[in-house]
This record gives C-alpha cells, structure tokens and sequence, in this order.
C-alpha cells in the first residue's frame, strides 16, 4: 500500500483472506471449486513436487530441505537462484533464464563441470545462454554481477562448449557467407546470401558445414558476376579445408542448372 500523494509505503506484505482456490467453470454458476498449485519443475528430481518452506535463513527450511531434498537438488536450486539473479540484474529474459537453468542441469550431469568455480560458471552459463535465446550481453558485465575474474569464466565457457555442444548457438551459412563477401571484396548485393538460402532450400549440400555452405556460395557467386577469385583464396578466407571446398564446389556445379532457375525466380 502506497501513498499516492508523498509516495510513503505504508505496507510492503498484503495477505489475502480469501479462499485458496479458484472456480474454473463459470459457465455453470462456479460450483466446482479446484485449488492449484505451482507449475511442475521439469529441471528438479519428482518435477519439484515437494514442500518448500521459504526463508534462508530459517532453521526449520534448511532442516525440511536437507530431509526432503537429494544432494543434486539442492545443488541444482542454489544454482537456479543464482541464475535469476543474475538475468534479473542484467535485465535478461524467462527464456534466456529458462535455458541457463536446462545448461546448468546438463553440465552437473556430466560431471566434468563440478570442480569450477561455481560464479565462473553460472557466468559462462548465462553468456551461453544469452547468445542461444538471442538475448546478448556483454560478459563484462556478466562477470562484473558475479565478481569473478574473466580468465575463469572464459576457461568454463570453452569447455562447456566442448561438454555440451548441442547447447552451442549455430550460426546459419547466410550468417557466413555476408562476412565472407565483406572480406572477399564482394559486391554488395544478395546473390551470394541467396545462393546460401537455395543450397539448403533444395539440400545440395547435405551435412556439410554452415562455413562450407558460405564458401561454396560466395565463389559461385562471384564467378556468377565474372569476379576473378580462386579456391584456394575463398577456402582460406572462409576457414575450411581445400579438398572438402573442392568437392562440395563439384557437386554444386553439377546441379547449377537447377540452382540457376531457383535464383533467378527469387530474382524476378
């Protein structure tokens, strides 16, 4: 309850008198009274379908946690608290703090990520997160909100990459390709960026690698426009191998028929 007038709070803690429970069929005059809980924790051992009694520092909550939940739990609830506090000072989203929760799940399943520096690592988790949901920020600040040095949390990042690389972010082959026509001279124009889109549209170059697609793409393109430009300078200038840059480039021209109509009718 708060003053309208000077701004005075007058009470912080409401309780309601009311009853618990809702009616959820009002069509039939509301006879049918349900009461509901709290959603199911997908992250925590039985979905969370435990009690908790609030207050940290509350001897009757720390004893009802140690009886009520495993070691890994309460590992994992400390470490979701810390998560919410740092998406909540850094202004971060409930999808990038739902994503940080699942990483920090799957890294403590593994087991290679226990050792670390618990700050570090809710860090690096968080940065991970952010990139993957769209939500960046910088993890300046990131470890500036959990006071810990940046050598650890770049260390934790680097191998929960390597630990759980379907948490990675992927970044799609137009994403490549619009960096390599930057660094190959290319003209400005979307040919290249819509090579890319049509190699994967009709699946010409299956499995292969989002760099690989964007190479294959720019040097067609560029020969497309009459650009002198060799395989050895666009394989080394996108980061990939010349053999598999060769190959890919083989299969592409085998199927440039197709390609070619494909473009020009999202052209016209």
């Amino acid at each position: 309850m708060v003053c309208t007038e000077c701004g005075l709070v007058q009470v912080s803690c409401l309780i309601d008198e009311g009853a618990e429970w809702g009616y959820f069929d009002e069509d039939e005059g509301g006879v049918d009274p349900r009461r509901v809980g709290g959603t199911n924790n997908t992250l925590l051992t039985g979905q969370g379908l435990s009690t908790v009694i609030s207050g940290q520092h509350n001897r009757l909550s720390e004893w009802n946690n140690r009886i009520s939940m495993n070691n890994t739990d309460r590992t994992l609830v400390k470490a979701y608290a810390e998560i919410n506090e740092v998406c909540h000072a850094l202004g971060l989203g409930e999808q990038t703090k739902e994503q940080a929760c699942l990483i920090f799940k799957l890294a403590e399943e593994s087991g290679r990520l226990r050792r670390k520096p618990r700050a570090a690592l809710i860090a690096a988790i968080v940065y991970l997160s952010g990139r993957k949901t769209g939500q960046k920020c910088s993890i300046v600040d990131i470890f500036t909100v959990k006071q810990c040095k940046k050598q650890d949390v770049v260390k934790c990042y680097r191998l929960i990459r390597e630990t759980l690389p379907q948490c990675t972010p992927t970044k799609s082959p137009e994403h490549y390709v619009r960096r390599l026509s930057t660094r190959l001279s290319l003209p400005p124009n979307p040919l290249p960026v819509l090579i890319a889109e049509k190699i994967q549209e009709l699946d010409y170059l299956p499995g292969e690698s989002p760099r690989l697609v964007a190479a294959v793409s720019a040097l067609y393109a560029a020969r497309l426009q009459d650009i002198s430009l060799t395989d050895l300078t666009v394989a080394a200038e996108a980061g990939v191998g010349e053999t598999a840059f060769r190959a890919a480039y083989a299969k592409l021209v085998d199927k440039q028929a197709d390609l070619l109509t494909a473009v020009q009718a999202a052209l016209a």
